[in-house]
């Protein structure tokens, strides 16, 4: 009667898998220009950065595109998303955006460790998204 034990562990393992997830988190981060966040990212997560609701990314720079995938998301540009396909890997990421802010992460792969799923950023200047956007400023200077 071997098989009883085998399929109760076996189904055990499908249930709850057989490594232990690592903790995924959300986190809300107060950035200054001189700021490097850190972001821990696993292969098998994808991390969304959320930038506020007036803000958008006009320019997003990776150190390594090779093995990172940084994505703008099309038609919703406050949404930037980041997923390494290796482990063990790191590379910077900047994010320049229409107020003219500027965010810079460090991430890191760490599959073994917790993860952020989802990071809500915030300028340290909150003034700087009372203003307008830098091309509409722009468009009224060149008339």
């Amino acid at each position: 009667m071997i098989r009883k034990p085998f399929f109760l562990m076996f189904f055990a393992v499908l249930a709850f898998g057989s490594e232990n997830p690592p903790d995924a988190t959300t986190e809300t981060i107060v950035a200054h220009d001189e700021d490097v966040i850190p972001l821990h990212s696993s292969v098998r997560e994808t991390i969304l950065i959320v930038l506020p609701a007036s803000e958008k990314a006009m320019g997003v720079f990776c150190g390594d595109k090779t093995y990172w995938s940084v994505d703008v998301i099309p038609g919703a540009e406050r949404y930037v998303a980041v997923k390494p396909s290796k482990t063990g890997i790191s590379t910077d990421i900047h994010i320049v955006t229409d107020h003219n802010n500027s965010y810079t992460f460090q991430a890191i792969e760490a599959s073994s460790g917790p993860v952020v799923l989802k990071v809500f950023v915030k300028p340290a200047d909150a003034s700087s998204l009372e203003k307008p956007p830098c091309l509409l400023r722009l468009r009224k200077l060149l008339g």
